[in-house]
């Protein structure tokens, strides 16, 4: 576009030249008249018919302001015929704003001050045409004329005028991209291809190159800066070191000429910095590298994040994987997203083989309902919950798992994941379903023990009834009855406590006495017929001993066989060391069920002597 116009300002000035010809050789015409009369000559009318062929507009005012002559061209393109114009001013043909104006003007030439104007032609329709004019003072006939000589410019103004705009244009957009470079956090930069700064944003110049504005890194390069910065501390070696480690990432783009990331890292200002930086080359319309742009954002937190998130990671997968428990992580439909060492080995599969599947399948279909009203109750609300419920080895083997669930959510408080620890039950629910056959057992018996109780209290009853009919018809004898009933409680009385003594005595004896033998005779080598034989004695010496359990103080009862075999040997004066010989046992072991006793029989904190306590429960 600039070529364009400097094309038509061209066009104008042979445009002038040539009017100036024109007008010289009217003058010549004029000067070598042979009348000093105002008519013309034949050479005059010859000259200003040659005027009909030029493409310019040629016309003729007097110092009056009125046309005596007009060319073809403004006839044809003003759409005038030459009677409308001829004789008439020369405001006619100028725009309104130039009527005032036209007086001075023509005195203004006439007086040699301006011979240059640009303004408006009007086209009889009123249409204006732009148009940069000449005008010079010669003779025509024996007076002084003013000879136009107007250039049709609209083509060179709508240039200019497109010109113009597209400098505004290119102005606003400069300044757009310039505010938006100026103002994200990201370093940008553009080089030539002597990586020489052409363009850099705010940011690399406060963060990066410590320039004063955006206008002085131009021209320059970043071993500048950095050579400026050395200098400018020299007593701190680690003040910028920045340029050192990455300034070779410059030519790898340019050698490559393709895209590249780089990690970039140094110190700035005495501080380290970590860039993560794009660079790419730079092509003109031809497809030739330029040079390379470049931005790079500055990720020092977040390269520090990363690697405590990444060390932190690693100390909770240590931890995680060093756990017995099995301990486990799944999406809300049941796919496992992380699994530990100890459940791979739990369940004899590789976390291949886990990870990315349900566990649902893991778990007996009669549990499933367990399963899912488990996790129906976890929430944002309600984050942990337990639960116990069986699963199935590869091997079919069914075993019992408690699990402690965790719902785990974002910060909108959707729930988005699961995790859960489990730890095996199995021993511990085979002893609870054995301490229930011994519950269910017992509560036979002393069903069973209520029912003998009420028969034999119906009977004391019907016996009393009888009594007291008998009372009522012998009421002289009331008297000596009433003694020999109390009489008769009190010997019963003493029949119940002379009955539990014995039954105590029995139970201990057989407890302390015969049952730890018969645990030690269990650890010989027996074969199968002794062994069914030492059995069937435990499980009678059980049978007779069993119904004294029910009147024996639960001091006694709570005595294990062993600590009743050492509560014996310590009631006969054995002492620890003894003990420990008789028994084949460590002294610490024998200690600790001396301790065990003393709490068992209420002892604990009480300076009562353990032997004495117990040769006074006999």
């Amino acid at each position: 576009m600039v070529e364009d116009s400097n094309k038509t300002k061209a066009e104008l000035l042979d445009t002038v030249v040539r009017l100036r010809r024109h007008v010289r050789e009217l003058e010549e015409t004029a000067n070598n008249t042979e009348r000093e009369t105002s008519g013309l000559t034949e050479r005059d009318t010859d000259q200003l018919a040659l005027c009909d062929f030029i493409r310019d507009f040629f016309f003729i005012v007097d110092s009056a302001g009125r046309i005596h002559h007009v060319n073809q061209v403004l006839l044809d393109r003003l759409r005038y015929t030459r009677e409308e114009l001829l004789g008439e001013s020369i405001s006619k043909l100028l725009p309104h704003e130039w009527h005032a104006a036209t007086g001075v003007m023509i005195s203004d030439v006439m007086a040699g001050r301006n011979d240059m104007y640009t303004t408006s032609l009007l086209t009889k329709e009123g249409i204006s045409i732009p148009v940069g004019t000449a005008v010079m003072v010669r003779k025509w006939g024996d007076r002084d004329m003013l000879f136009y000589l107007s250039h049709d410019i609209s083509v060179h103004q709508q240039k200019e005028d497109a010109l113009r705009e597209s400098e505004k244009k290119y102005k606003t957009l400069y300044h757009i991209i310039r505010l938006m470079c100026d103002n994200v956090p990201d370093l940008i930069w553009a080089k030539d291809l002597e990586k020489r700064f052409i363009f850099v944003n705010k940011a690399i110049c406060d963060r990066l190159l410590n320039a004063k504005d955006t206008d002085e890194p131009v021209g320059k390069n970043d071993i500048f800066f950095a050579e400026r910065e050395k200098k400018g501390h020299p007593d701190d070696p680690q003040w910028h070191t920045f340029s050192e480690i990455c300034r070779d990432s410059d030519s790898v783009v340019m050698k490559t000429k393709k895209p590249q990331r780089f990690d970039e890292t140094g110190n700035v200002k005495g501080e380290f910095l970590f860039l993560d930086v794009y660079k790419a080359p730079m092509f003109d319309e031809h497809g030739e590298i330029i040079g390379i742009v470049g931005c790079g954002r500055d990720v020092t937190k977040e390269r520090y994040i990363e690697r405590e998130l990444r060390d932190s990671e690693n100390r909770y997968r240590a931890i995680v994987e060093d756990q017995t428990e099995l301990i486990c992580r799944f999406l809300p439909d049941g796919t496992l997203s992380f699994v530990n060492d100890a459940y791979c080995r739990y369940f004899g599969k590789s976390r291949e083989d886990l990870i990315g599947r349900s566990f649902i399948p893991l778990i007996p279909p009669d549990d499933h309902v367990i399963v899912q009203q488990q996790f129906a109750s976890l929430s944002a609300e309600n984050r942990v919950a337990s639960c116990e419920h069986r699963v199935e080895l590869p091997d079919g083997t069914i075993r019992w798992m408690s699990w402690t669930d965790r719902a785990i959510v974002d910060n909108e408080g959707t729930l988005i994941e699961y995790q859960s620890v489990g730890r095996d039950i199995t021993e511990r629910k085979h002893m609870e379903e054995a301490l229930q056959r011994v519950n269910e057992e017992l509560d036979r018996r002393v069903k069973d023990r209520t029912a003998e109780l009420s028969i034999a209290n119906e009977k004391l009853c019907e016996e009393i009834e009888e009594r007291k009919h008998v009372q009522e018809q012998l009421d002289s004898q009331r008297r000596n009855l009433e003694e020999m009933n109390v009489a008769l409680r009190i010997l019963l009385e003493k029949r119940d406590e002379n009955r539990q003594v014995l039954e105590e005595k029995v139970l201990r004896n057989v407890k302390e006495l015969v049952l730890p033998y018969l645990e030690r005779l269990k650890r010989y080598e027996l074969d199968c017929r002794q062994k069914v034989c030492l059995g069937i004695v435990e499980s009678n010496l059980r049978d007779i001993i069993s119904p004294f359990l029910q009147n024996l103080s639960p001091r006694f009862v709570n005595l294990s066989p062993a600590e009743g075999q050492v509560a014996n040997l310590i009631k006969n004066g054995q002492s620890t060391k003894e003990i420990a010989e008789v028994m084949n046992l460590s002294r610490k072991t024998i200690e600790t069920h001396r301790k065990n006793i003393r709490k068992k029989i209420g002892l604990t904190n009480k300076k009562i002597n353990l032997i004495t306590h117990l040769m006074s429960m006999k």
